[in-house]
């Protein structure tokens, strides 16, 4: 799943670790999903939409998170007050559940 700006980043295959895997050659332009979650009826993804260089600056990741269905469109954004590392959701109850990525990290609650 790509997106949202539906863009293949310049990269180079890297065979450090072993394997073949894929390594960003312009590391200004990545944005990307720092936590996907797949629920049942969707597909929720915790966005970086900043350069990487930002990240280093500012030190906090993902304020959104997108939702999907399972065709990859996209059928909502939320915009978060706090800075997330990583994500879970409980379907069943509307809830988002982040660890935060400030000074202090918590665990926090959202209500969708």
């Amino acid at each position: 799943m790509r997106g949202p700006e539906q863009t293949i980043p310049e990269f180079e295959v890297d065979y450090s670790a072993g394997y073949p895997m894929a390594q960003l050659t312009d590391m200004s332009r990545a944005f990307f999903y720092t936590s996907v979650v797949a629920g049942e009826e969707y597909i929720y993804a915790l966005y970086f939409g900043k350069s990487v260089d930002l990240f280093f600056q500012e030190g906090e990741l993902s304020r959104e998170i997108f939702v999907f269905d399972y065709d990859g469109n996209l059928l909502k954004t939320y915009s978060l007050d706090h800075a997330l590392f990583s994500l879970a959701v409980d379907e069943k109850n509307k809830r988002f559940f982040g660890i935060s990525s400030d000074k202090d990290p918590n665990v926090v609650i959202f209500d969708y």
